[in-house]
């Protein structure tokens, strides 16, 4: 009965001593896993994947940038208490064509394409809210390498500023350009946008600019010409500057040597025949010595008093 009892406290001693000591491996190993992780520091590294056993620990995933994946792993490596690290890790092939974007609509601003780097991304988010107007954000940049050696920050910088100039559109860096598109919110802005992409102090260096921005949409694109002894006063909206000037000078024709004092804005929503109905107008104030011709979406209306019997008729 004694060795009996003996043998029986051995084995629970042996027992409660492997119990003892895979207890403490798994602090152990749990210790090196929580630490390995948090040294990965602040950006997301949700790409990695590692397992310990005892105290090597097994290094995975796919990177989407070199420069993460080095410093990944030199942190990892660098760790009190790890013996081994066995990296089957890969970093992602570059991206080509390599192109980032921002889409305003009445409600939400959206970020999409690439960034070659976490704190770039950090950046263009805050001054994405900096811009934004109050609209809310969705983020849908991904991290890649294989952004362009030109002037890559200050392209998407330019556009995010830019941006907050359209009522609704979008802007597209890529390899080698600016895009734009969309509805100025205001004529200010218009003209602002309209001067920015022609090139200047701000632009990005290397980067071919493109604007295909409307003016401000008006529901009723009026127009209207006023002929009194002082000269000729035209108000209203023209779709363009070109339009603006074109018109300016077609009056120079019929002010006779008059003062033209040309106060249209540029706005957006002239209808199909705008242009047929300008020279129309135009002819007809011609004829008057005073009056006034107005274009709007119901018609055409002409005031006044004409030059000669002749030229009433």
């Amino acid at each position: 009965m004694f060795y009996k009892g003996l043998i029986w406290t051995i084995v629970i001693s042996f027992v409660l001593s492997v119990v003892a000591v895979l207890s403490n491996r798994n602090k152990v190993e749990s210790d090196l896993l929580m630490r390995s992780f948090a040294s990965l520091g602040q950006f997301n590294q949700s790409w990695v994947k590692m397992k310990v056993s005892g105290r090597d620990l097994s290094f995975g995933g796919e990177s989407p940038l070199k420069a993460l994946h080095d410093s990944a792993l030199a942190s990892v490596k660098a760790v009190r208490g790890v013996r081994v690290v066995s990296d089957s890790s890969s970093v992602k092939a570059k991206v080509a064509p390599y192109t980032w974007s921002a889409i305003r609509t009445q409600t939400e601003l959206v970020l999409k394409g690439y960034v070659p780097s976490p704190e770039l991304m950090a950046d263009i988010l805050e001054k994405a809210k900096l811009v934004n107007g109050g609209a809310s954000i969705k983020n849908q940049m991904e991290l890649a390498d294989g952004a362009p050696e030109e002037d890559w920050s200050n392209a998407v910088e330019f556009a995010l500023v830019h941006m907050n100039m359209l009522k609704t559109g979008s802007v597209t860096v890529d390899e080698n350009a600016v895009r734009m598109e969309g509805e100025a919110k205001d004529i200010k802005s218009y003209m602002t946008l309209t001067e920015a992409f022609q090139g200047g102090g701000d632009a990005p260096d290397g980067y071919i600019l493109s604007s295909n921005v409307s003016s401000p949409h008006v529901a009723d694109f009026i127009w209207s010409a006023t002929r009194t002894d002082d000269g000729i006063v035209v108000e209203g909206y023209a779709p363009n500057a070109e339009s603006r000037e074109e018109i300016e000078a077609m009056l120079v024709d019929v002010a006779n040597g008059a003062d033209i004092d040309n106060r249209l804005k540029l706005a957006s929503g002239e209808p199909a025949d705008w242009e047929d109905r300008i020279i129309y107008a135009i002819d007809h104030l011609r004829l008057l010595k005073s009056g006034d011709v107005h274009i709007s979406n119901a018609g055409i209306t002409i005031n006044g008093e004409a030059r000669t019997n002749q030229d009433y008729d």
